[in-house]
């Protein structure tokens, strides 16, 4: 029996094989699909000599020549062969050096225990069996370097074995297939996974993918997500499917509360004995979305400005922030102001006069006063208080007094009261009265009353 093995799959992995030598007519034949090597015609007593050839089925198709011997004993000759033609071992990878995977058990002629020498006469390409396996006298399949499942799954070898006091060699073919332990961790494809999201995307959107291979086979090699050690908040924002590693929004995000999360993934496999795990970070930044309104600093402005202020001279500055990203607010007086005598900075928040003010015609002004951000928009209300300035002039009631007194008036006898009033207030509006004029020296007026007495009459 021949046997060959292909890593290709499907037609490239198709194998058939044929004898190429001299054989006329053939002794011997070979199947097409299993390499097996039978007798066509009775053979000689002599050693036949050829080349197995084998094929895949692939385009183009490669193929292998190998050379063959057949020896053909006399008729009643007993044989040595091997009680099966091939032999099948299982070892799992974590086998140290030195373990005995199994026995392969020669039949000789006669029974007895002759002396046999075992080779590995052909090992797989590109690793060599013989470096890997030892067969020892006694007919042990013996480990000689440590296996790695990950590396290679089944080694493909042919024993020899060699009996001299017989003159007789029996081949036997040896599989041996390396069964996975879980030696190995799962690893991330990415350690930190960076991603940006809007903060007004949807609960239950899928934000991120994180992927874990464990190089190990079946359950050793299968993975399972979760959180590892994520606070409450992170919890309760996020969830993950265990199965696929995809990250998904469990609670509404708001950049204004929390602009970004940090958290670590934890992957584990489900190998027996024991599990093994591997663990990266996730970094979710928040994009910002214009879903804030503006904010006043205060409930309401108080100021003051006197009447006489310049034009342009500045009233008070209302402060109003946006919590959203590069918000670029605008500021405009709403309603208040019909006259137009104050004005806003439109970016600043900075109040100023705009036209000449009077307090004796309005002594207070309540402004409605706008931020907006283009989207949402803030009112508040801004009162200002005009102070007064001395800016009027006593005004009297009448522009002439007149009266009649007799020339023999007592001095200090009360003749007319005078009465005057200034539109301003406090100390500016407080009249003093005074005397002059030809009166002057004659009459006295007291200053806080403006009552007129006589003082005396001059000679003449």
């Amino acid at each position: 029996m021949t046997s060959a093995t292909d890593e290709d799959s499907g037609n490239n992995a198709k194998l058939s094989y044929d004898i190429v030598g001299h054989q006329t007519p053939p002794v011997f034949t070979i199947n097409t699909n299993s390499g097996v090597i039978t007798v066509a015609k009775e053979p000689e007593v002599k050693t036949y000599k050829f080349f197995a050839f084998v094929k895949d089925g692939g385009n183009p198709r490669l193929h292998k020549l190998v050379p063959a011997q057949i020896r053909v004993l006399r008729r009643g000759a007993r044989i040595a062969r091997f009680e099966r033609s091939k032999y099948d071992f299982s070892v799992i990878e974590n086998k140290n050096p030195g373990t005995s995977l199994g026995q392969l058990r020669l039949l000789t002629p006669g029974g007895g225990n002759p002396r046999v020498e075992y080779t590995i006469v052909q090992g797989r390409l590109p690793d060599a069996s013989n470096e890997m396996f030892f067969v020892d006298p006694r007919g042990h399949l013996t480990l000689v370097k440590a296996l790695d499942y990950e590396k290679k799954k089944r080694y493909v070898m042919v024993i020899e074995a060699n009996i001299t006091s017989l003159n007789q060699i029996a081949r036997t073919a040896v599989v041996v297939h390396v069964q996975d332990h879980n030696d190995n961790e799962p690893v991330f494809a990415s350690n930190p996974y960076l991603v940006s999201v809007p903060e007004n995307i949807n609960v239950g959107s899928l934000v991120l993918r994180v992927f874990a291979e464990d190089l190990d086979h079946g359950k050793n090699g299968e993975v399972a997500y979760s959180f590892r050690g994520a606070d409450q908040i992170t919890l309760d924002t996020f969830n993950i499917n265990k199965k696929t590693g995809w990250i998904s929004t469990k609670g509404k995000l708001d950049r204004e509360a929390t602009e970004s999360f940090v958290f670590n993934i934890r992957a584990t496999d489900n190998g027996s004995p024991s599990r093994l795990s591997g663990d990266t970070s996730v970094h979710v930044t928040l994009l910002d979305v214009n879903d804030s309104t503006p904010k006043f600093s205060k409930p309401v402005y108080l100021a003051s400005v006197k009447e006489d202020a310049l034009i342009g001279q500045e009233v008070t500055t209302l402060v109003a922030t946006d919590p959203d990203v590069n918000a670029a607010l605008h500021y405009f007086i709403m309603s208040g102001d019909p006259k137009a005598m104050f004005n806003i900075e439109r970016k600043t928040g900075r109040v100023f006069v705009q036209a000449p003010l009077d307090r004796e015609s309005i002594s207070r002004y309540q402004l409605n006063i706008s931020a907006s951000d283009g989207l949402f928009t803030s009112f508040v209300t801004l009162r200002i208080n005009v102070l007064d300035a001395n800016d009027n002039s006593p005004v009297c009631k009448l522009s002439l007094y007149t009266t009649r007194v007799s020339e023999d008036i007592d001095v200090g006898t009360s003749v007319l009261t005078v009465s005057a009033a200034d539109a301003d207030i406090g100390s500016n509006a407080v009249v003093k009265y005074t005397v002059s004029g030809q009166g002057l020296g004659v009459f006295a007026a007291d200053s806080r009353t403006g009552i007129e007495w006589f003082v005396h009459f001059s000679d003449k």
